[in-house]
């Protein structure tokens, strides 16, 4: 049996299968709707229910924190009859087709930072995959192993595709990438890649524009702000990245050479736990809070997030109820680990 669901303002419509999520629903049948992590842990699909009725049983605790009487996790919640939902953010452009595609390891560099790396992998020239610099893909290797990460460039069309991996030690897939014995730059490695994934790339407006990112969150930030350089989009920005340490800001001197080469881009980066070492001369504390004591008031501009989940949703919460930043002008990617998915917990900045 199948469910009509109406998605407003606006009418769009999507069919949805007895016991099919909703958000897999829509995306089969080129429906956009929010999203980032789709395993119930970030909350960015989150909708209201208007009418009719729906089976909950997979929404996950964490995710739906602070969620407002009758909001629905789209990619945790099915259909039971006809509904009529309303989504506050907005859709965007219909999404990309989704593919998958076998891909080779084609590089593995070092960066500043000891547990980041940077992997690129080469697609089959007849195989480029279309995709919004912002965007996220599933990395699936020969050994079964799944994981999502956002795309590092700014071109919507490539057949060499760049990742940025923090190290999660004990984690199945970057043990294998960090350790230089088993995984050297050029192995040809195999690797599927699925997507793209996710709902945060540059909108097209004229408000400005506030870039947030913590740790490997810069990823696909990098990817939009060289894709507004590509484009010659003039819009104000001002990125705020986070780490824990000074060496965390792995591409800090990229972002400095942004600043000083393109007018009304600035750079300000944070530093949540500097020690004497470190000589840091520069902001210290969550991210977001800079962001805070900058600009008080959001409510005019647009804010693009991404990173751990708690930094995230912490930014999503205290931009609107503080700052006065409309719902409908967050945009944001979560980074949930395999950790964060058997826990239910949202990883630490």
């Amino acid at each position: 049996m199948s469910y009509a669901v109406t998605l407003e303002p606006g009418g769009a419509m999507f069919f949805a299968e007895a016991g099919e999520m909703l958000l897999d629903a829509a995306l089969r049948q080129g429906v956009a709707l929010a999203h980032s992590c789709r395993q119930g842990i970030c909350g960015a699909c989150r909708v209201q229910l208007i009418s009719g009725q729906i089976d909950r049983s997979a929404e996950e605790p964490v995710a739906m924190d602070g969620a407002e009487s009758g909001e629905v996790l789209c990619c945790r919640a099915s259909a039971r009859s006809d509904l009529v939902l309303s989504s506050t953010l907005p859709t965007g452009r219909q999404p990309l087709p989704v593919r998958k595609l076998l891909g080779r390891v084609a590089g593995i560099r070092r960066t500043g930072a000891a547990d980041v790396l940077i992997l690129s992998i080469k697609l089959p020239r007849e195989a480029e995959l279309d995709f919004r610099p912002g965007q996220y893909v599933d990395l699936t290797t020969r050994e079964g192993v799944r994981r999502s990460y956002s795309i590092a460039q700014a071109s919507g069309r490539g057949d060499c595709l760049e990742f940025h991996i923090r190290h999660c030690p004990g984690g199945r897939f970057t043990d294998g990438l960090f350790n230089e014995r088993e995984s050297r730059p050029g192995t040809g490695h195999i690797v599927q890649v699925e997507g793209p994934y996710g709902s945060m790339w540059l909108r097209e407006a004229d408000a400005p524009v506030i870039l947030l990112a913590s740790g490997t969150g810069f990823a696909p930030i990098k990817a939009m702000v060289e894709e507004a350089m590509r484009l010659g989009i003039h819009r104000p920005m001002r990125l705020y990245w986070g780490g824990r340490r000074p060496a965390d800001l792995y591409m800090d001197a990229l972002c400095r050479h942004w600043a000083a080469a393109w007018d009304g881009f600035s750079y300000i980066p944070v530093v949540s736990d500097a020690c004497d070492a470190d000589a840091w001369q520069g902001r210290t504390g969550w991210v977001h809070r800079a962001v805070m004591e900058d600009i008080a008031d959001l409510a005019a501009y647009h804010v693009y997030a991404c990173g751990a989940p708690i930094v995230v949703e912490s930014a999503r919460q205290d931009f609107s109820r503080i700052c006065g930043l409309p719902r409908g002008s967050f945009f944001a990617d979560a980074f949930v680990t395999a950790k964060d998915l058997s826990s239910g917990v949202c990883a630490a900045a």
